[in-house]
C-alpha cells in the first residue's frame, strides 16, 4: 500500500504462457485480474491449464498495469513441457483453462533418457551443435543457457528438442542429428574450428547435402570458392545458391560470402569481395559471374 497512488488504481494484473519473452504468440491461455483498491488483500492463485500445449520450451508471463495502461512491473519465467497428447484446442479450451484436462502433462525421468550420460561440457557442445537448426525463439534460449547454464533445464530442453521431432522415440532423432553433426565435422573442421561452428557445415546441418557442388580452387583473379546449389524443398521454396570463399584474412576456412535462399546471407557486392581486384577485375569468365550472374 502507498507505492501506487489512489488515483492509478483499478489495477490490472495478466498471467499468460508464450513461446517468446513478454509476447502473445499462442492460442489464448491467461487469466485477468482487477485489483480495485490499493488495500485489496485478495490473493491472485491461478491454474492455467497446459493440456492444449505440445513437448516444447514455454515462458510464463505476469504483466501489472494502472489505470492508463501504462505497465508497472513484469516478470517471466522460463519453463519447459513434456506433454505427449496435447487436447485439440477449441473455443472451449481457450482464455481461463482451468478444467482442461490437468492430467495430460507427463513427468519425465531424465535419468531414463538419452541426455543423461552426458556432463556439463558436453550439454554445451550439444547446445552449440544445435545452433544452425534452432528456431530464432530456441537461439534465444540456447544462448541464454550458454551465458548462464542451469543444468536440469539444459537437459530438459535437449531432450524437448528431439521429442518435437520424434515424440514416440526422442532418442531416434538425437542419433540421427548426431550422424548428421558426425558427417559435418568430417567434412567441415578447420583450424581448431568443428565442422558446426563453420558456414559450410552451419548450412550442411540447416538444409542438408547440396544437390550440386562447384569447386574454384585456383581460379584466375579470384580467391578460391565453392558454389553450392539446392533444389527446391523443405525450407528452401525455389532453387536457391550458397557462394563460399576463403578470404585472406582466413586460413583454410571458407565464409560464406552470398546466398540466394530467403532468409541467408544476401550480398550484392560479392564480386567486390570474391575478386582479387574487386570489380576492376575482367570477371565475365568466372565460373562464378556464368552461374550467379542476375541472382
Amino acid at each position: 500500500e502507498g507505492l501506487v497512488p489512489k488515483e492509478h488504481f483499478p489495477l490490472t494484473q495478466k498471467f499468460w504462457i508464450s513461446h517468446d519473452k513478454g509476447v502473445e504468440d499462442l492460442q489464448p491461455i491467461f487469466k485477468i485480474d482487477t485489483i480495485k483498491a490499493a488495500n485489496q488483500t485478495d490473493n491472485f492463485r491461478h491454474q492455467l491449464s497446459l493440456a492444449t500445449l505440445s513437448s516444447g520450451n514455454y515462458y510464463l508471463n505476469a504483466s501489472l498495469k494502472d489505470n492508463t495502461g501504462a505497465e508497472l512491473a513484469n516478470g517471466v519465467t522460463f519453463f519447459q513441457l513434456i506433454n505427449s497428447h496435447p487436447l485439440a484446442f477449441t473455443d472451449s479450451t481457450k482464455g481461463d483453462t482451468t478444467n482442461a484436462n490437468e492430467d495430460a502433462g507427463n513427468i519425465l525421468n531424465l535419468g531414463r533418457t538419452f541426455v543423461a550420460k552426458y556432463n556439463m561440457a558436453q550439454l554445451r557442445a550439444i547446445l552449440k551443435m544445435m545452433m544452425p537448426t534452432a528456431s530464432p525463439s530456441e537461439l534465444n534460449t540456447i544462448n541464454g543457457f550458454l551465458a548462464k547454464p542451469d543444468e536440469i533445464y539444459i537437459r530438459y530442453f535437449i531432450y524437448n528438442y528431439f521429442a518435437l521431432q520424434d515424440k514416440k522415440d526422442p532418442e531416434k532423432a538425437w542419433k540421427v542429428f548426431t550422424a548428421k553433426v558426425k558427417e559435418c565435422n568430417k567434412y567441415y573442421s578447420v583450424g581448431g574450428r568443428m565442422g558446426y561452428e563453420t558456414d559450410r557445415g552451419r548450412v550442411y546441418l540447416r538444409f542438408g547435402e547440396p544437390a550440386e557442388v562447384l569447386r574454384v580452387p585456383n581460379e584466375a583473379g579470384a580467391y578460391p570458392y565453392e558454389i553450392w546449389r539446392y533444389n527446391a524443398g523443405g525450407e528452401i521454396t525455389t532453387a536457391g545458391i550458397f557462394l563460399f570463399y576463403t578470404p585472406p584474412s582466413s586460413i583454410g576456412n571458407m565464409v560464406l560470402l552470398h546466398s540466394t535462399v530467403l532468409g541467408q546471407t544476401y550480398n550484392p557486392n560479392w564480386r567486390a569481395e570474391l575478386y582479387v581486384k574487386g570489380v576492376d577485375y575482367d570477371y565475365q569468365n568466372s565460373k562464378a559471374e556464368q552461374i550467379i550472374s542476375g541472382r
